[in-house]
């Protein structure tokens, strides 16, 4: 199971009057980053683009602050899928989208989306990770060798024959075989 911030950032209240008046349009609640509303009456959309933390007074443009000191909205307006334009507007500013309509970024609001994730295969997957882990363990640190060993004779006379062989032909079983092989020689005759 994991719980992580999956989106963040501020969320925007407008107000759209007509002629003074409070007209429908934007939703009641703050709108998220990328999200638009129509202009009741009209083709037109308005699409909250993005916040700006600080606007330059001087200048009108974003400020280098992103902390909001003097914040405003940046706006995008549609007619249709053509888009009109985009302008910086200031919290609590009204401002003028002609035929009498006018809106207001009235207060930002700060929200986080959290997000649940939980996979049952999970488990499986780590059990298949260990599996492949120990065989990687195995194929590396484990020297599998096959000692062959053949008796002929009969009574008192009988001749060993030895044989080794290896998947990965390593020399490190030489020693161990002559070890065998003069242990063998050294075993005295059973009378």
């Amino acid at each position: 199971m994991k719980v992580y911030q999956a989106t963040y950032g501020f969320g925007v209240t407008f107000a759209l009057t007509k002629d003074g008046r409070p007209a429908a349009g934007p939703p009641d609640g703050p709108i998220k980053e990328g999200e638009a509303f129509d202009i009741p009456g009209t083709s037109r959309t308005i699409q909250y683009r993005s916040f700006v933390g600080t606007i330059d007074r001087r200048t009108g443009t974003a400020g280098l602050d992103p902390r909001p000191n003097d914040p405003g909205v940046l706006l995008q307006a549609f007619d249709g899928d053509h888009p009109l334009g985009n302008v910086l507007a200031p919290l609590g500013q009204p401002l003028d989208l002609g035929a009498g309509y006018a809106l207001t970024p009235l207060k930002y609001t700060l929200y986080s989306g959290f997000q649940y994730r939980y996979d049952p295969g999970i488990p499986l997957v780590l059990v298949g990770s260990i599996v492949l882990l120990l065989g990687l363990c195995i194929s590396f640190y484990f020297l599998p060798a096959r000692l062959y060993v053949v008796l002929n004779g009969a009574g008192r006379a009988w001749n060993v024959g030895i044989a080794a062989t290896t998947v990965k032909g390593y020399d490190i079983f030489e020693d161990r075989f002559r070890e065998i092989v003069e242990t063998l020689r050294r075993t005295p005759s059973i009378s």
